[in-house]
């Protein structure tokens, strides 16, 4: 009767630490998907913002060009 016992117990303790094994590993996966959403929103970020340098210097360049013809009238002027 007593070995009986001791079996319940000890299948116990193997159910109980399953659980928790079950319950931790329940966390990891919580934990796994937040740091999933949590990269693609800075990937996310990170492409609109690499989209908006890209378009800042196409803005630069024509600037640029725009300066140049500028200056480049401004000198013809002064030379008629």
């Amino acid at each position: 009767m007593e070995a009986r016992s001791e079996l319940k117990q000890k299948l116990s303790e193997i159910l109980k630490e399953f659980m928790t094994g079950i319950t931790k590993l329940e966390e990891l996966g919580n934990t796994a998907d937040n740091f999933l959403l949590r990269t693609r929103a800075l990937h996310t970020s990170l492409s609109g913002l690499n989209g908006h340098l890209v378009k800042v210097q196409s803005l630069l360049l024509e600037l640029e060009r725009l300066t140049d013809e500028a200056a480049l009238a401004i000198e013809t002027a002064t030379e008629l």
